[in-house]
């Protein structure tokens, strides 16, 4: 009996220890791009995010149905937090739209990296995020 359970422990270690080797951990380097938001073009010409290797990142917005148009750079930082990966971007402004138009809120965004460094997710609810452009 000893010998059996001895067997089978082996079996799930190696087991796990296979299906852990088979996805990589994202690292800071994976999140490296330029990502686009996907938004229904008729709303929201262009989101977009560039994120480069010396921790610094630019976002632009612009609205189809308005004028303005909205840039803000700032930090960003890598980090997991309770087991998600996620960026920080610092002196970030997330755009989004009220019946008087679009409304403009200023601070830090932390959203979980996907797909390997590939989507960073806006609202998991209503399937919007960026994608990194290959």
């Amino acid at each position: 009996m000893r010998r059996i359970a001895g067997t089978i422990l082996i079996i799930l270690f190696v087991f796990f220890s296979a299906a852990g080797c088979s996805s990589k951990e994202i690292t800071s380097q994976d999140v490296i791009g330029r990502y686009i938001a996907n938004y229904d073009k008729d709303k929201v010409a262009v989101d977009s995010i560039e994120v480069r290797d010396d921790g610094t990142y630019t976002h632009y917005f612009k609205p189809t149905q308005d004028t303005n148009e909205f840039t803000d750079t700032g930090s960003w930082e890598f980090e997991y937090e309770n087991g998600d990966p996620r960026m920080i971007f610092a002196n970030f402004t997330i755009h989004y739209e009220k019946p008087q138009g679009y409304v403009s809120k200023y601070g830090f965004w932390s959203p979980i990296v996907q797909d390997g460094g590939d989507r960073l997710l806006i609202d998991e609810d209503i399937g919007l995020h960026y994608d990194k452009q290959k």
